[in-house]
């Protein structure tokens, strides 16, 4: 009875674009009103709510002087390609909005409920508070259903509406009350047409098409019918489609259901991120962050859509994170029959990650590769006799700004170009770590005396990374230019994305120690080590022992998480240490002749002219700016076997045959070189020893459970670089330049 009508509420004139107040304000006319309404039918399945303006026994009538149209629908299952929807967006003058990609079906999870709707992006236009309930139709211009809710707003065009399916609503309960067929296709008509036209003000309407007596199946989808009975009449029945749901879908997370040609998906909606928490992951400089975790709790027991395609059993999930930059996601629960596959894919552009299984992760946590994109399909495969797997998926990282927030400096160079190739082999070795989902270092893949491929990495120790966080590693691999673009503005380069089927996830930590800032993992387990494909053209870096510096060499880094560069000295490296709390960490310095690091070169291997590792990158000044500052690298010689303990030395997991090599060469797939013990190598040619620095306290060493968890990434910096990791404020590094002068022992404050 609290139904007002309103009609014509809406412009004269296209105003589209024009400030509020530029704009002509349309007063509502309640002269073209009518009040009082009579509930005939409605169903949250489809969120329908079926009237007529005055009563059943006393319909109102409609002024011919007002125009009105009473609307043609269809109850097909094609989903329109193209289309429109009408409504008044906060109750104000009537719109527009314009969608040309399919509608897809969808089922919203709502408070208990299972809402059958179309999902809809506007390429123009966008929907509001107030415009619920209004129509959506197709370019025949018959209604396909009415708005439920949705993320779509002026300031996110392209996030999804999703409007409540009237093919559904048509007879998916057998009671009257809720359903619309008995109302929109009374006894004494009895046509169940599958589409019906319009209905002019004039009375006009196009003749009748029979439909068949049972809808059709979603896998055979039937043409339209060419019109309607003419059972409606001016002023007799008004379409009343109003909401039952008056708020919008923004901030719970609901399941969503895709009824599609032959299989049915499901789709999460995240709930965004707390503003409060945006703002921490903002603020926050060490380490830099650009995803925020979202609690999920997403079952396969319990969750998603199962279906049985030949002698395959296949799970489907799509989850949607409106507004996100990336994706990826944390399985707490990761337990797989043998033959199960999963893979993730990105809605948007078709790139896909994995397969995922059992052999290759064998868990009991798997934590996936980066999707650039808001929304992503998992679909698992296994066979039909396969035992039931266990997969809860329990956060996700949404990511609220892009993974390489800027391009790395104009000054650091290409791996493609001239000046790397003496050590392109080492740029195979040299790889991404991405940790926790929100931060990144460099690392290198390393040899050992056994030359049997183990996947052994090795990455710096104030990355953060131990064996409370080692299993949310993903490694990428080749990540990196194929042209020397060296020199070229950010628009002029060739701009690469990161190929997650060219990565590894999870690690096994094995030993790292903070006096030399050195972290050792073995990608999979120790127990299951992950296999690099050979496809990949993968690199077993060799390192040295050597305490003699190389008089010159190179480091293969990824400057801000952006493609791999190198950076070439042509100085000695000299042997020195850096304070770092109540840390003397053992370096060697370098001075770079071409190139630089930035944060993200992190845990990248510095190597001699005879490509053999030296160390792992500390931090440091350098930068495309200060070309003549200096950089640390943590000293592999003195990782070897300082400590005692397996957890802080790189001996026990380096050398498991016990040859107690000097050197070992690096290796490519298929290799398997067979190491012998060699005496330290001469200086290289220009080299010269450098002076033993003064020396500094010895800290006690930090095992590496104890140390905090931190999640590492790079500081943000401007284009010109940030040299080696660096993100302590200018008038401090001001204040460290002069003890330079003062102390024979370097020290400075870093970061990845």
């Amino acid at each position: 009875d609290s139904v007002v009508a309103y009609f014509n509420f809406e412009r004269e004139r296209c105003q589209t674009g024009l400030s509020d107040g530029n704009r002509e304000q349309i007063p509502l006319d309640p002269a073209q009103s009518l009040s009082g309404a009579e509930f005939l039918a409605g169903d949250r399945v489809s969120d329908f709510t079926l009237l007529v303006l005055g009563s059943r026994q006393n319909p109102s009538a409609i002024p011919s002087a007002w125009e009105p149209y009473w609307v043609g629908w269809t109850r097909s299952l094609d989903p329109a390609d193209f289309g429109a929807s009408i409504h008044h967006p906060d109750a104000d003058e009537k719109s527009i909005a314009l969608f040309s990609d399919p509608l897809r079906p969808r089922t919203v999870r709502d408070e208990g409920v299972d809402v059958q709707t179309w999902e809809v992006v506007w390429s123009r236009g966008t929907t509001e508070p107030g415009s619920s309930g209004s129509g959506i139709f197709g370019p025949d211009g018959l209604l396909r259903g009415q708005l439920f809710g949705g993320g779509a707003s002026c300031s996110s065009p392209r996030q999804p509406d999703y409007y409540g399916r009237f093919d559904v609503s048509w007879e998916g309960s057998p009671f009257p009350e809720r359903h619309l067929r008995s109302w929109l296709d009374p006894n004494g008509f009895g046509a169940n047409p599958q589409s019906l036209g319009g209905l002019n003000w004039d009375g006009n309407t196009p003749n009748p098409s029979p439909a068949p007596s049972q809808p059709p199946r979603p896998s055979n989808p039937p043409d339209e019918g060419d019109g309607g009975s003419g059972a409606l009449s001016p002023g007799w029945l008004l379409l009343g489609f109003l909401s039952l749901r008056r708020r919008r879908i923004v901030a719970t997370a609901m399941l969503l259901w895709s009824l599609g040609a032959s299989a049915q998906e499901s789709l999460y909606v995240l709930p965004p991120p707390t503003q409060q928490d945006l703002a921490e992951a903002q603020a926050q400089t060490r380490p830099w962050q650009f995803a925020v975790p979202v609690d999920v709790d997403l079952d396969i027991r319990r969750d998603g859509a199962w279906e049985a395609v030949g002698e395959e059993r296949v799970w489907r999930l799509d989850l949607h994170s409106p507004g996100a930059h990336s994706l990826a996601l944390h399985f707490d629960q990761w337990e797989l029959p043998p033959g199960a596959e999963l893979r993730l894919r990105d809605l948007s552009s078709g790139q896909w990650v994995g397969p995922y299984s059992a052999e290759r992760n064998p868990g009991p946590e798997l934590w996936t590769a980066l999707l650039r994109s808001d929304v992503i399909r998992l679909e698992l495969r296994m066979p039909r006799a396969a035992a039931e797997p266990q997969l809860h998926v329990a956060r996700a990282f949404h990511g609220f700004r892009d993974a390489v927030p800027t391009k790395a400096g104009s000054c650091n160079i290409d791996v493609a170009c001239p000046e790397a190739e003496p050590f392109a082999e080492q740029a195979r070795a040299t790889v991404l770590v991405q940790i926790s989902g929100s931060g990144s270092c460099s690392g290198t893949i390393v040899n050992n005396t056994a030359g049997d491929g183990l996947p052994l990495l090795l990455t710096a120790d104030h990355c953060g990374i131990d064996t409370r966080n080692d299993q949310s590693l993903v490694v990428y691999f080749n990540f990196q230019r194929q042209s020397c673009q060296t020199g070229l503005s950010d628009n002029q380069r060739e701009q690469d994305e990161l190929d997650p089927n060219q990565s590894l996830s999870g690690a096994e930590f094995l030993a790292g120690s903070a006096e030399t800032d050195f972290t050792l993992l073995v990608l999979g387990s120790q127990a299951q080590p992950a296999t690099i494909d050979p496809a990949w053209n993968p690199y077993w870096a060799g390192w040295t022992r050597s305490d003699r510096p190389p008089g010159s060499g190179a480091s293969v880094h990824h400057p801000s998480a952006d493609e791999k560069s190198i950076a070439l000295f042509d100085r000695p490296l000299k042997p020195t240490s850096v304070r770092d709390g109540r840390i003397d960490v053992q370096v060697w310095e370098v001075v770079w002749s071409q190139g630089t690091t930035e944060p993200g070169s992190s845990g990248s291997g510095i190597f001699g002219a005879d490509g053999l590792l030296r160390g792992q990158l500390y931090g440091g000044l350098a930068s495309c700016s200060a070309r003549n500052d200096p950089d640390y690298y943590g000293r592999f010689d003195l990782a070897w076997d300082r400590s005692a303990q397996a957890s802080a030395q790189l001996a026990t997991w380096l050398d498991p045959v016990g040859a107690d090599p000097a050197q070992l060469a690096g290796r490519g797939p298929g290799a398997s070189p067979a190491p012998t013990a060699s005496p330290s190598p001469s200086p290289e040619p220009g080299a010269t020893q450098a002076p033993s620095p003064s020396p500094s306290p010895s800290p006690t060493a930090v095992p590496p459970v104890n140390r905090p968890t931190i999640t590492p990434a790079p500081t943000l910096t401007g284009a010109s670089g940030g040299g080696g990791g660096s993100g302590t404020p200018a008038p401090a590094w001001l204040l460290l330049m002069a003890l330079f002068m003062l102390l024979p022992s370097v020290r400075v404050n870093t970061l990845g």
